[in-house]
C-alpha cells in the first residue's frame, strides 16, 4: 500500500480535506484507499473526502470508550466523530449548492 501527500493531485486533495498528511509517519488511509473513495464518488474530490470523514467518524464511534472521571463521564471519540460526521456533512453541502452554469448554443 503507498502513501503519498501532494496536495497538486485528487488523493492529495482528499487528505488535504480529511487531516491525513501523514505526520509523525502515520496515515490513516493508504492511497488505494483513497482512489477507491474518489472512484465511488464519481471522481468529486469533496465527495470523497466526505465519505473518509465518515469512515473515520464510524470507526472512532465503534472503537470510543467512556472514560470515568469520579462523576464524569468522558466520551471523546463520541464527540470527535460527531465533528468529522458534521465536517462530512459540511462538504456533501458545498458539493449539492455548487452552482454549474453552461453555455448554451443557440445559432
Amino acid at each position: 500500500m503507498t502513501n503519498t501527500y501532494d496536495p497538486g493531485t485528487d488523493v492529495g486533495k482528499v487528505r488535504l480535506f480529511c487531516q491525513d498528511r501523514g505526520t509523525g509517519g502515520t496515515w490513516i488511509f493508504s492511497d488505494e484507499e483513497i482512489q477507491a473513495y474518489l472512484s465511488l464518488e464519481s471522481n468529486d474530490i469533496r465527495l470523497a473526502a466526505a465519505l473518509a470523514l465518515e469512515d473515520i467518524a464510524n470507526n472512532k464511534a465503534l472503537t470510543d470508550k467512556v472514560k470515568q472521571v469520579g462523576d464524569i463521564q468522558l466520551v471523546t471519540g463520541i464527540d470527535m466523530a460527531k465533528a468529522l460526521m458534521s465536517r462530512a456533512e459540511a462538504l456533501r453541502s458545498s458539493v449539492e449548492n455548487s452552482s454549474v452554469f453552461g453555455v448554451a448554443d443557440y445559432s
